[in-house]
């Protein structure tokens, strides 16, 4: 069982499609709390029922444990967990920063898996890959606006953990292949 919220914008929404939210945090931080005030803003702005789920945290439970927990809770939706069985094409996830990662990572996930694809994902300022060399980290890594390049490098760290990882694209989506009849084993 993880910790959820779900937000209702209207008493009787007219659609049945649900919003999966992940919080960012640098999978380190953050919870159903600390977003709260931006998942009630997007519930009002999109018009439909948004499930904001605690992910569990690293560096305790480090990657895959997050991307489980987001692929159990769209499972959870899809198998009726909030009361009736909803369809994939009535399923979206959004999520900021760490959370954003997710997202794409379990969009990646049941692709690989020939699961039915959700209707769309919002991901908002998403990290998705330890590339710490880049032209922006050059720029702005020192910590001027923020996070700076040493921050980032323990977000990564905590949230891939001391294993090496036989799937580097579901917990780094712009590592993932193209190759589309790979099973990934998370």
């Amino acid at each position: 069982a993880l910790p959820a919220r779900l937000y209702q914008p209207f008493e009787h929404c007219a659609s049945e499609a649900v919003l999966i939210y992940a919080h960012g945090g640098g999978w380190t931080f953050g919870a159903v709390e600390s977003h709260d005030s931006a998942v009630r803003r997007l519930a009002l702005s999109c018009g439909f029922r948004v499930l904001s789920v605690d992910y569990r945290l690293a560096p305790e439970h480090a990657f895959p444990a997050g991307h489980i927990d987001l692929m159990e809770t769209i499972s959870f939706v899809e198998n009726g967990g909030l009361g009736k069985a909803i369809t994939a094409s009535q399923i979206a996830l959004a999520g900021d920063s760490a959370g954003a990662n997710l997202a794409l990572g379990a969009l990646l996930g049941r692709y690989v898996r020939g699961l039915p694809q959700l209707a769309t994902a919002a991901l908002f300022f998403g990290c998705y890959a330890p590339d710490h060399e880049t032209a922006s980290h050059r720029r702005f890594g020192d910590g001027s606006f923020l996070l700076s390049t040493e921050r980032m490098k323990w977000f990564w760290s905590n949230f891939l953990g001391k294993e090496p990882l036989e799937d580097p694209g579901l917990a780094a989506p712009l590592y993932a292949s193209d190759d589309a009849d790979r099973k990934s084993v998370v």
